[in-house]
């Protein structure tokens, strides 16, 4: 059974988010997209080099527990995902039109299509591992930095 609930993971998370912000705001004073000090602060951090991350015990065995952590990344994508919607034009996409909407879909699924026939055809893949294949080649318009 797991143990209860523990006011370290709660300094932990914090202490993840403030390395993050400050390291995001060296790599952007060194000229480099703030991801790259973000990344970096996980790195740091994480299991392998500080292993700060909470941990529990589950059957008498360390288990990783991250659930905060990815809890807040899923709100970060939402909030990403919000944010390119704000920033959509109504106008522009109008005189885009019919042509962009094809090149939209085309650009998409024409690689998750490839992708899929080559790793369940070419590779013998199971359907669920060449829809993997497929996504991964799959581009997406979203801004990461």
């Amino acid at each position: 059974m797991a143990e209860a609930f523990n006011y370290n993971d709660v300094i932990f998370t914090v202490l993840f988010l403030i390395a993050v912000f400050a390291l995001g705001k060296v790599a952007e004073c060194l000229k480099m997209p703030s991801i790259v000090g973000e990344i970096v602060a996980g790195m740091l951090l994480g299991p392998y080099v500080a292993n700060l991350v909470p941990n529990h015990l589950e059957n008498n065995y360390q288990v990783r527990s991250v659930g905060a952590l990815q809890l807040l990344g899923e709100i970060g994508l939402m909030l990403m995902v919000i944010e390119a919607g704000l920033e959509v034009e109504l106008p522009v996409l109008k005189q885009i039109g019919v042509r962009g909407l094809l090149i939209g879909i085309v650009g998409s699924f024409l690689p998750l299509a490839l992708g899929f026939l080559i790793a369940y055809y070419g590779f013998n893949f199971k359907w669920q591992s060449s829809i993997a294949a497929g996504a991964v080649l799959s581009p997406t318009s979203m801004g990461i930095a």
